[in-house]
């Protein structure tokens, strides 16, 4: 080729050349594949490794096969999106939350979202990338089957992993809370719960069509018994009672659904059908109940469990009649939890656990994250899918042991995530089975590839470079920076210098914005329980209390930065410094107007206000703290602190009393400190 005559669409020749085409398609179609491969994803090295590991590793294989993709779809308008009412839905819901991310209350973190979770918006567009590519890209039985299959020996491995973990206590993967590369059991149970049905699929479908050249067609259901069983076990290991629970049920109804519309015997038939409708109109009234503050559902949940869930979700009617319409925005959950806060979660009955970043119920996930047309968004995905696989089958467009193993994938995973929620690894299963529904919607047809070769022009070639342009600047900026981040964090709290874990703190800070807030909290507590030993100098204890002043300026919302910034002025020797009192005075004054019912704002204002020698006001917020909730022994300690710094006999003396009144048991040592007041009184 002469260089000199070299004319851009010669490129295009070459690529005809080779079969372009055909290439693409290979890598996209492992592309999917390797996102299926999410749950074996772990990276040791993370900032919540068993969170984002997984989150990093779904956005940059979705940016990677949705350029591709995007590339493929302009020269071939097969590999196109086609409308779907399922897939509109589906783009419905993620509008739904990217109003809410606008019109939330913290546009930052809704954006971003935070380590802990990886729920902000940023994600989310991911996986409706990584869902675009999967209704518009797999046009044939046979590619679903292929996926569905390495599916299900995923969650096989895993499942064989965790009964290797539990029945022979051998530790697969040290530090997880027996969720191996999960972190933790309830998410292990979501993914394995959701893997068993695809398992069954392929148990009961006995695909039509060799899907791999290794196997027979004739093999498919041996394996995908032995598929079943292997996941099976898996989850009945896990400690997640609603997965298990929701597995049983889901496979009951496949029962159901045989004996209702497959069964040929018409008593049966009948028999059938009306069993189903009374289990599903049982369901309904089951999961409404479950919604209803003190209702007979709830407290039959809180037999098991404790009253936190109830709690929370009594809570969160609060949130959701305050933010109907977009809601809080995704990840801002526990800026109204904290405005909204029940004093009683303090309390053993309701757990002890007080910070709630999720409702721990889809329902109310979604009304806080995205409002009324997130959930009207949710639940139209949901009739769309029944209605789909209904439709299909009476067409006879979709085979019963699909439609039945679908649907009940949806609906256990509807209810199993009435107390649980979804995580990365888990999401992407949920989009992969929406996928494969909007599949079956559509008219299913071959790949044929075209003959000829399509025509080139300069706006094409535009849009290639522009599309290739957004996705390196799109994976720079919201893979590559956020995972350089992610990696410092523990860096920088495990360094023992204070200059280099200084100069780490600024530049995770820097790297990128994702859970920024979150970040400086930590760094901010990890280096005062350093400073209280004396091992860090004043400067990096200045540093990070004033990355705490950035957040409390940025969003009022955020109370434990203000709570910490106090307690950590308290607790060291900046209680001297008046200026340091002074703010940490105004932080929590400012903290408290936005959550009156939070007793953590009591009780550090509390502190500061003894500190400054206003003995008044800091009983004052003291007794506040108790008339939240007087059981709860925290307010009474801190009540009883201050009016031993008073050195107020009288005060010290009625404070005791009402304490012991809720907690007799303490009298021995509430006495001695009565005793080491009258001493230095003598």
């Amino acid at each position: 080729m002469n260089l000199f005559k070299f004319r851009p669409r010669d490129i295009f020749y070459f690529f005809k050349k080779i079969g372009v085409e055909k290439i693409l398609s290979s890598i996209i179609f492992w592309g999917i594949a390797l996102i299926l491969l999410v749950p074996f994803i772990f990276d040791g090295g993370l900032y919540f490794p068993f969170i984002t590991g997984k989150a990093f590793y779904v956005m940059a294989l979705s940016e990677i096969i949705f350029c591709l993709w995007a590339i493929l779809a302009i020269f071939y308008p097969k590999y196109r999106p086609k409308k779907n009412c399922l897939t509109i839905a589906v783009a419905l819901y993620f509008l739904a939350y990217f109003l809410a991310t606008i019109f939330g209350v913290n546009f930052h973190h809704s954006f971003w979202g935070k380590f802990e979770r990886m729920g902000g918006f940023v994600f989310l567009v991911h996986l409706f990338l990584f869902f675009l590519v999967i209704v518009s890209f797999l046009k044939t039985r046979r590619q679903w089957m292929q996926l569905v299959f390495i599916t299900s020996f995923l969650g096989a491995t895993i499942g064989l992993l965790n009964f290797v973990e539990k029945f022979f206590g051998v530790t697969v993967i040290a530090g997880d809370k027996s969720g191996l590369s999960f972190g933790n059991d309830s998410f292990l149970a979501t993914y394995l719960l959701m893997a068993l049905f695809f398992s069954l699929i392929i148990f009961l479908e006995k695909p039509k069509e060799r899907l791999f050249f290794l196997m027979n067609r004739n093999d498919y259901r041996f394996v995908g018994g032995l598929f079943t069983l292997a996941t099976g076990l898996g989850l009945f290991f896990t400690g997640g009672r609603a997965a298990k629970i929701s597995a049983l049920f889901g496979v009951f109804l496949i029962y159901l659904f045989y004996l209702a519309f497959y069964e040929q015997e018409k008593n049966l038939n009948r028999v059938g059908r009306v069993i189903l409708v009374l289990v599903l109109i049982t369901t309904v009234i089951l999961v409404i109940d479950l919604l209803i503050p003190n209702s007979f559902a709830q407290n039959i949940l809180s037999i098991y469990t404790t009253r936190a869930r109830s709690a929370v979700w009594t809570t969160s009617w609060e949130m959701f009649k305050e933010k109907p319409l977009f809601g809080w925005g995704p990840e801002n959950f526990e800026y109204g939890f904290v405005k909204h806060f029940n004093p009683k979660m303090f309390l053993p009955e309701y757990g002890g656990e007080t910070r709630f970043d999720k409702a721990h119920n889809v329902f109310f996930d979604t009304l806080i994250d995205a409002g009324i047309f997130g959930l009207i968004a949710f639940i139209l995905i949901y009739f769309l899918v029944f209605h789909t696989l209904w439709t299909g089958y009476k067409r006879e467009k979709i085979t019963f042991n699909l439609a039945a193993g679908l649907g009940a994938l949806f609906i256990s995973h509807f209810l199993q995530n009435l107390t649980v929620f979804d995580t990365p690894g888990t999401y992407v299963l949920w989009i992969f089975a929406l996928g494969l529904v909007a599949f079956l919607a559509d008219k299913q047809e071959d790949l044929i590839s075209q003959k000829k070769f399509p025509k080139f022009s300069f706006l094409k070639l535009t849009i290639i470079i522009s599309i290739l342009a957004a996705m390196i600047t799109s994976f720079y900026f919201f893979v590559i920076n956020p995972y350089r981040a992610c990696a410092t964090v523990p860096l920088a709290l495990k360094e023992e210098d204070s200059q280099k874990r200084l100069e780490l703190y600024k530049k995770t800070l820097t790297l990128s914005p994702i859970s920024r807030y979150s970040i400086r909290e930590h760094f901010a507590l990890s280096s005062a329980n350093l400073y209280g030993d004396n091992l860090v100098p004043r400067s990096e204890i200045e540093f990070t209390l004033g990355e705490l002043e950035k957040t409390i300026n940025e969003n009022p919302y955020e109370v434990f930065s203000a709570y910490f910034y106090g307690k950590i002025v308290h607790e060291t020797d900046l209680k001297n410094d008046f200026q340091k009192l002074v703010k940490a005075e105004k932080y929590l004054e400012g903290a408290i107007e936005e959550c009156p019912k939070l007793q953590y704002l009591y009780w550090a204002l509390a502190y500061i206000e003894a500190d400054m020698k206003k003995f008044d006001a800091a009983v004052n917020f003291a007794e506040k703290a108790i008339a939240l909730e007087p059981r709860v022994e925290q307010s009474h300690i801190v009540a009883l602190d201050i009016a031993k710094e008073k050195q107020d006999e009288k005060l010290f003396r009625n404070v005791m009393e009402r304490y012991l009144y809720y907690f007799p048991e303490r009298e021995k040592e509430v006495l001695k400190l009565l005793k080491d007041i009258l001493d230095k009184e003598e």
